[in-house]
């Protein structure tokens, strides 16, 4: 290698660590720098009452994005001190995101009955999505309130951090399988598919299943997709607690029943749709579904 290009490869280095420290200086200069923190330091709550008025698009040089909204605790109403802000979690760590507050009188007017203090309910920020590493992450919000451990509760929206996309995203749930071969049709499985759709290229499938007098604790649940053309796929499901089935059939084995399945298949699935539900890769209903768009 001549010298030239080992000035060029040099100088290219040099351009690339300036460029990353000069972006991470300018995040700390304007306090847009973000902190990774521990996933276990939060505990969540579904008390917590919330909405998000605004949460925008990442704009700007710094690609900021800015958002707003209100959130209490009424348990602990009415009294002051509570601080609100974001969560930005991933599998192995999470990013708060700081908000400022301020008044919201319509909030305490739509809830006269809890007597709610207006000075700190509604919340406000912004943050650059240049200082958040890439990756898949669930948005919670967090509420820090006086004398008490802070809670977060899950707002059920979803983003992915691409490059410099930062985009709103549906939770993937269930994986793809390999061919699935030792299984039987079988009148043991109970189930029911209260969703199964189609849209935009993302398959959902949503419901409860068990094997009859047995407990579904230990059970799997997969999806066999049979496209229009012919061709079958398989899947398998994300497990879930459902006390309302358990509830109706009056038996807690069936606790651990509900599946749900929702993801972009890697190949197209032509129309129509039917799917069967397996339990532990060897029972089959004998029943299909067919998916609607």
């Amino acid at each position: 290698m001549d010298s030239k290009k080992k000035w060029l490869i040099v100088l290219a280095l040099v351009w690339l660590l300036l460029f990353f420290f000069s972006t991470r200086l300018t995040l700390i200069a304007t306090g847009y720098n973000l902190e990774k923190i521990k996933n276990d330091e939060f505990t969540t709550s579904s008390e917590i009452h919330f909405d998000i008025n605004r949460f925008s698009s990442p704009e700007g040089l710094l690609q900021k994005v800015y958002f707003e909204g209100w959130a209490f605790n009424p348990a602990n109403q009415p009294e002051t001190g509570q601080h609100a802000s974001l969560i930005l979690k991933s599998v192995d760590f999470s990013y708060e995101l700081e908000a400022d507050r301020y008044r919201r009188p319509d909030v305490s007017r739509a809830f006269p009955e809890m007597n709610l203090t207006p000075d700190e309910l509604g919340f406000i920020g912004s943050f650059s999505t240049i200082a958040i590493d890439t990756g898949f992450y669930e948005m919670f919000i967090k509420l820090d309130q006086a004398d008490r451990d802070p809670v977060v509760i899950s707002t059920n929206k979803y983003f992915q951090k691409n490059g410099n996309a930062f985009i709103e995203t549906k939770k993937e749930a269930g994986q793809p399988l390999e061919e699935l071969k030792d299984f039987e049709r079988s009148n043991q499985v109970n189930f029911n598919v209260e969703a199964c759709k189609i849209s935009e290229d993302r398959l959902t499938v949503k419901g409860w299943a068990y094997l009859t007098d047995q407990s579904a604790t230990a059970d799997t649940v997969q999806i066999q997709v049979t496209s229009g053309d012919g061709k079958i796929y398989y899947f398998e499901t994300e497990k879930y607690d459902r006390p309302d089935v358990a509830n109706h059939f009056e038996d807690e084995n069936y606790l651990f029943s509900g599946f749900v399945l929702s993801l972009k298949p890697e190949k197209q699935l032509a129309l129509p749709v039917t799917i069967s539900v397996i339990i532990n890769e060897t029972h089959i209903a004998e029943q299909q579904i067919t998916c609607s768009e």
